[in-house]
């Protein structure tokens, strides 16, 4: 029983491999490319009167995560983990993390940030993806979550949905020594 079991969960975890290659291939098709210039955004902050700003980010120096996300969405709290891991692992790096939500219940969304202890840059339009927003459009959102890592520079390294694509790509850029300690 016990090997049958196990054989199940390997083919499932198989086929959960397939099934994030499979939505990186479908809904990454949209993003901007590597070495496209990453599109300027000022949004309402979390904390209320406050804009945050990709070139702000960019302007001290670091690379910036885009972490494009809405409370509402399942695959979007599964990956709470994975950033809040990554975050914390390169803490001290010149690397900001900027959550863009596309949530329309501004209560809801800073529930879920406080309770998940989400500890890094959060902006929100209230607006949902696909009617409107600043970023949905510009930045080829066709899936919830999708993520950027953008250079100093203001040039997209990577976009895809895949949050190990993204810690690959982070890591790939420390051990090059473009994204340091500070």
């Amino acid at each position: 029983m016990r090997r049958i079991i196990f054989s199940f969960v390997v083919m499932l975890l198989a086929c959960l491999t397939v099934s994030a290659q499979e939505l990186d291939a479908k809904y990454a098709t949209s993003l901007l490319k590597p070495g496209a210039k990453a599109p300027e955004f000022s949004l309402p902050s979390i904390t209320d009167g406050e804009k945050v700003s990709l070139s702000a980010c960019l302007a001290a120096g670091d690379y910036v995560i885009l972490d494009f996300w809405a409370s509402w969405c399942g695959d979007c709290r599964r990956e709470i983990p994975a950033m809040k891991s990554l975050v914390e692992k390169y803490k001290g790096y010149n690397l900001k993390v900027i959550g863009i939500s596309y949530d329309t219940d501004a209560d809801a969304w800073r529930k879920c940030v406080e309770q998940n202890q989400m500890d890094w840059l959060h902006c929100c339009e209230l607006k949902k993806w696909h009617r409107g927003t600043t970023t949905d459009e510009p930045y080829g959102i066709s899936w919830v979550p999708s993520f950027y890592l953008i250079a100093p520079d203001g040039t997209v390294v990577l976009g895809t949905v895949e949050m190990p694509r993204l810690d690959a790509a982070v890591a790939d850029a420390v051990k090059a020594g473009k994204m340091k300690k500070k």
